[in-house]
């Protein structure tokens, strides 16, 4: 994403050098229409309701968003490390398996009784 808004930002200086006037409203517009499919929620998301969209509130939430993105990454691929598995404890010294004992069968509810 900071590639795509480098790119973004150097379209928009070089329109500005040859005078070509681009207000706030319409370069936060440009650039969210310049988004991938991918980021259609999120463009929906900081447009709907708002009178005003911002250059600045844009890019940041742009920003933002792809720090957040990379930090859930790297979160989940770090955690994943500590998750392990253990199996059914076998009773060595006799040979047998520990087993719980069970606990019978329950009575089935009276016609007028919840089962829950």
């Amino acid at each position: 994403m900071t590639e795509h808004l480098d790119d973004f930002n150097k379209i928009i200086a070089n329109l500005m050098n040859i005078d070509v006037k681009i207000d706030n409203e319409d370069r936060a517009l440009l650039l969210l229409n310049s988004l991938p499919n991918s980021y259609d929620h999120f463009t929906h998301t900081l447009i709907n309701g708002k009178t005003e969209v911002k250059y600045d509130v844009v890019s940041a939430a742009l920003m933002n968003n792809e720090y957040r993105k990379k930090d859930k990454q790297v979160y989940r691929d770090s955690s994943s490390d500590a998750l392990t598995v253990r199996g059914r404890s076998y009773d060595r010294t006799s040979g047998s398996k520990s087993r719980s004992k069970s606990r019978g069968k329950s009575k089935p509810p009276a016609k007028d009784e919840c089962a829950f």
